[in-house]
């Protein structure tokens, strides 16, 4: 049985440490999803990587030739013999497995939040989502306390996670972002002109970036986490 596509309305996520996988080389998948926090705990504890890689090779990838025609975020389920406490995230414009695309993302907009065309009382709250999201921090990871509790101390290089809670407070940030998005394309579309660009034009940054508010949205709502792989 093949796996299902659904639009996602809100949710709590589990993020990878994006900049250290750069450091790395960009030759490497992400594979981002929402999960029942105890359910992924329990597995990390019981077959640690292994467990969580045997997670995507369940959901078959049948999926991946209408990805460049979603006109939304999607969650891909596991086949329906499975217990479905998680889904994996499919992103619009073939971004779903690109860790480039997705850091790019975050660079994108740390190099335009100072530009003059940036409304100054947007850099706040856009900072609040894409910073502990996707972005860097003095200490080399994504956001505060990466681990969030989850027994991820051998795999941080390839696993960090968010934890419902931590899942409120971007919810909170990308509701003051999300009716603003537009006042953005100014200054994205200026940057772009100025940068080794990882999108074509504003349009695919902030399909990028209001599908990952919705993937953040969901969680939210479930009350699951949400966690990235990099392979």
């Amino acid at each position: 049985m093949g796996a299902r596509a659904e639009s996602v309305a809100g949710g709590y996520p589990l993020v990878l440490n994006l900049d250290r996988v750069h450091d790395a080389g960009m030759g490497v998948d992400i594979y981002p999803a929402i999960a029942q926090w105890d359910c992924l705990t329990e597995t990390l504890n019981r077959a640690g990587m292994d467990g969580i890689l045997d997670l995507f090779y369940a959901i078959p990838p049948d999926y991946e030739r209408d990805e460049p025609y979603y006109k939304d975020a999607r969650f891909r389920w596991p086949p329906s013999e499975l217990t479905p406490w998680y889904g994996e995230c499919a992103f619009r414009g073939g971004a779903t497995r690109s860790l480039k695309t997705h850091w790019g993302l975050w660079k994108l907009w740390d190099g335009t939040r100072e530009r003059t065309e940036t409304p100054a009382d947007l850099v706040d709250p856009f900072d609040r989502f894409l910073g502990p999201l996707l972005g860097d921090s003095d200490d080399g990871t994504n956001g505060p306390n990466r681990s969030c509790g989850l027994p991820l101390e051998k795999f941080n290089d390839r696993l960090t996670a968010f934890s419902p809670a931590g899942v409120t407070a971007l919810a909170q940030a990308w509701r003051e972002c999300a009716g603003r998005v537009e006042d953005l394309r100014p200054a994205i579309t200026a940057e772009l002109s100025e940068y080794v660009p990882w999108f074509r034009d504003f349009t695919g940054w902030a399909e990028l970036l209001q599908d990952w508010g919705a993937i953040v949205e969901e969680a939210e709502r479930r009350s699951w986490g949400l966690f990235y792989l990099a392979d």
